[in-house]
Order: structure tokens, then sequence, then C-alpha cells
């Protein structure tokens, strides 16, 4: 086996369309795959998901079919750091008294 031969962690990748067929990753982990990625699948998704709303807005005028897809303020501050960052701004931002 390839894995063994080359004595190393190896890495490979899942893309939507490639001619490699798609291996789930427990299978990969079985014959000593280590990192598997999906590099551009959040892309795509994400140009999808933008797709469909604009399309949505164009169509109707409003988003509000939407609504149950987004996620929350507090889950997109969470997941681009603004907590952290305030943080930083709190202890590191010079206030001019």
């Amino acid at each position: 086996m390839a894995v063994k031969e080359i004595g190393a962690p190896l890495k490979t990748t899942q893309k939507p369309g490639s001619k490699t067929p798609v291996v789930p990753a427990s299978e990969l982990e079985k014959i000593g795959v280590k990192i598997l990625t999906f590099s551009t699948q959040a892309h795509l998704a994400a140009g999808k998901a933008i797709w469909d709303l604009m399309q949505e807005i164009k169509r109707t005028g409003t988003d509000e079919a939407f609504y149950d897809r987004y996620m929350s303020v507090d889950q997109r501050e969470a997941l681009v750091g603004t907590p952290a960052y305030q943080e930083l701004q709190r202890r590191f931002l010079v206030h001019p008294e």
C-alpha cells in the first residue's frame, strides 16, 4: 500500500466535480490518510447561498423566505471573533483623557 511505502502522513482533498471519487473520511482514515481538506466547498456553498438570496430578492423584493437560513448576529460575531477583538481593544487601545 502506498501509504506504508511513503512513510509520512498523507493529505488529500475532496473537490466537487473532480475525477477522483468521493471517499468518506472514515474510509480514508482506515488507509492512513491523516489530513483531508475540503478546499473549495465553503466558497461554493456560500456563493450558491448568495446567488439564491439575490435571486429571491430580485423575484419577490424581500428576503423573508431566507429568514430561517440566516445565522444569528451573535453566531456571526462569535465566528469572526468579535468578542476577542473587543477584548484586545479594551486592553490595549489608548483612550485620551
